[in-house]
């Protein structure tokens, strides 16, 4: 399968796996793209790091800039992410600067008091990225 079909809405392999781990967290966007397996074909998993979204073969980041002053939107996002990703609570959310040089694609939250986030991708001159750190994975 082409990484182009990976996380683009459309189940191409019959059990959905293709549409999973479109969401995660990861200290840098390389640890996503280029992974080290712990065990062949599985990837480190991450409770803390930037927000990371995968969509039609290209990795990016959640850019935070708007966030700085609203706190509501801020952990209204970190408590939609950590739960989409199976944890139970967010531990912190934080603004941080983006040094990550060979990553520029990024992403904004569309409306944080929707129902279900979504994306819409974005500039982000400022290079300020959503970071977070969520615990209690919960089990299944």
């Amino acid at each position: 399968m082409s990484r182009e079909s990976r996380c683009d809405g459309k189940f191409d392999c019959p059990d959905g796996s293709d549409e999973k781990d479109c969401l995660s967290i990861s200290p840098l966007v390389e640890h996503l793209v280029n992974p080290t397996p712990l065990i062949p074909h599985r990837s480190q998993f991450f409770h803390e790091g930037y927000a990371v979204f995968s969509e039609k073969g290209q990795t990016g980041k959640l850019c935070a800039e708007g966030m700085e002053e609203n706190e509501f939107v801020r952990s209204t996002v970190a408590e939609s992410l950590c739960k989409a990703l199976g944890y139970e609570r967010v531990l912190f959310s934080e603004i941080r600067n983006d040094t990550e040089i060979s990553q520029n694609n990024y992403v904004r939250v569309l409306d944080p008091r929707a129902a279900e986030i979504s994306f819409v991708r974005t500039s982000c001159k400022k290079r300020e990225a959503f970071y977070l750190a969520c615990s209690n994975l919960e089990c299944g």
